[in-house]
């Protein structure tokens, strides 16, 4: 991630070759630093040849469908979306869901109210105003990558000055990355417990291992050890992935939340992303109230749309 961010101008295929992985690897770390804003979009990149080419869309793509059933029911999906795709596309319900996203993203509408006792702001959370030792609960999903260590250190300085003497701070994060983050959090608060989600789909782990991947750690760290519900496992009924590749599960969320959390708590998300916490938080109700904040436009947009217009408030 470092090299790409250095060297933006390269092309994929000579970032590839000098790290000895698969140009598709190289591809999908470009794309997620771009929605990041870690790395700018470039027009043009310089190959290993030394010569420097406009980046356009390749010539169209190649879908694999096992059926005529298959075929008749996504053809409404490729009318719809068929040419932006590229490459050869061996899943037609992952292309269904590029789709369906498209969709769910052209009917995100503006939201003039949100439930009572839910707040949302368009900011950094270093530029969150919360009241010194208030919140019950932040429950979150940070960026994962180690270039964010910094970010978790700070973060976790915040909360020393947010957290109520007896308050919480969760936040679930990629195996691989979990050893770091407990060594940035752990200058500022002590673990008291974590939790394991198990997926019910898992995912192969390009960038380390290459084994795959079936569940995700939420460490929790406390000033001191308080009693906590339920046990320390829970099951994903699936991804949801409607809105954005980082959205989480809504109902995983909720689990988190009744374990962590009590009726009438304050529950923060500093890093909101598309409302998941949110909109657990609405949902499991019994009092609980809201903050959430996200420096991305975009995912505020998505983040009051979907509480606005699809919580289930107690």
């Amino acid at each position: 991630d470092v090299y790409l961010v250095a060297h933006p101008e390269l092309s994929e295929t000579q970032v590839a070759e000098l790290f000895g992985v698969h140009q598709s690897t190289i591809n999908r770390r470009k794309k997620e630093l771009m929605q990041t804003h870690k790395l700018p979009a470039m027009e043009a990149t310089i190959g290993k040849d030394g010569v420097r080419r406009k980046v356009g869309k390749r010539g169209g793509a190649r879908l694999t469908i096992k059926s005529e059933k298959e075929y008749d029911a996504i053809v409404p999906d490729i009318v719809e979306v068929g040419e932006e795709l590229q490459g050869i596309i061996r899943r037609p319900k992952r292309f269904s869901s590029t789709a369906k996203r498209k969709r769910n993203l052209a009917n995100v509408k503006p939201v003039s109210d949100l439930p009572a006792e839910t707040r949302l702001y368009h900011c950094d959370w270093r530029d969150l105003e919360i009241e010194e030792g208030s919140v019950d609960v932040v429950l979150t999903d940070v960026l994962w990558t180690l270039e964010h260590r910094s970010d978790w250190n700070a973060l976790a300085e915040r909360m020393t000055h947010w957290l109520k003497p007896s308050g919480v701070f969760a936040t679930m994060i990629g195996s691989f990355s979990l050893p770091h983050l407990y060594q940035e959090i752990m200058k500022h608060l002590r673990p008291i417990a974590a939790i394991s989600v198990f997926l019910k789909q898992g995912r192969r782990n390009w960038h380390e291992t290459k084994m795959i991947e079936r569940w995700r750690p939420v460490p929790v760290f406390a000033f001191e050890n308080k009693e906590l519900h339920g046990d320390d496992v829970i099951f994903s009924e699936g991804a949801e992935k409607e809105f954005h590749d980082y959205q989480q599960n809504v109902g995983v969320f909720e689990e988190l939340l009744k374990r962590l959390s009590n009726p009438g708590d304050l529950v923060v998300d500093p890093c909101m992303g598309t409302g998941t916490t949110g909109l657990a938080c609405l949902s499991i109700g019994e009092g609980r109230r809201f903050v959430g904040c996200d420096r991305d436009a975009e995912m505020y947009r998505i983040a009051r749309h979907r509480l606005g217009n699809d919580a289930v408030s107690a």
